[in-house]
């Protein structure tokens, strides 16, 4: 299952500048915090619905390259959307319907850098993020 230790999550519906969920202490400016959380719910949701080209969209391009390289052996010369959908195509449904409901529940922003923390099927997984050409993009090859 593509990215951080089981893969990235989130919730599949947050309106625009959702923070994450009450109780929870987020760090950092309340704008980046809140676009920090969407862009990992959004990886989520992607990789539950197998969206290879909304998923590989959320990654930074230096990720994205890392990642084609690391499942070049097993699936060939092809590109990170369809790695993306190849991996989540593969991954059992009841494992992406965990991704469907992923919680981020932490977020900690440090200049052009973020972690966000998320919860998936019950086992947590930090994500790291960067701010790249002013959006926030996940920094971690999914898998890794």
């Amino acid at each position: 299952a593509p990215a951080p230790a089981t893969a990235p999550g989130a919730t599949t519906a947050a309106a625009p500048g959702a923070a994450p969920p009450a109780g929870d202490s987020p760090r950092g400016d309340g704008a980046d915090v809140a676009a920090v959380t969407l862009t990992v719910q959004g990886y989520a949701a992607a990789f539950a619905a197998g969206d290879g080209p909304g998923g590989c969209a959320l990654l930074t391009p230096a990720t994205r390259r890392r990642f084609v390289e690391q499942v070049r052996d097993d699936l060939g010369d092809v590109s990170c959307e369809e790695a993306f959908t190849q991996l989540a195509d593969a991954t059992p449904q009841e494992d992406r319907r965990r991704f469907a409901q992923a919680e981020v529940v932490d977020v900690s922003v440090s200049g052009a850098s973020a972690t966000a923390t998320i919860r998936v099927g019950g086992r947590s997984n930090a994500i790291p993020l960067e701010r790249t050409e002013g959006r926030w993009k996940i920094a971690s090859a999914p898998g890794r």
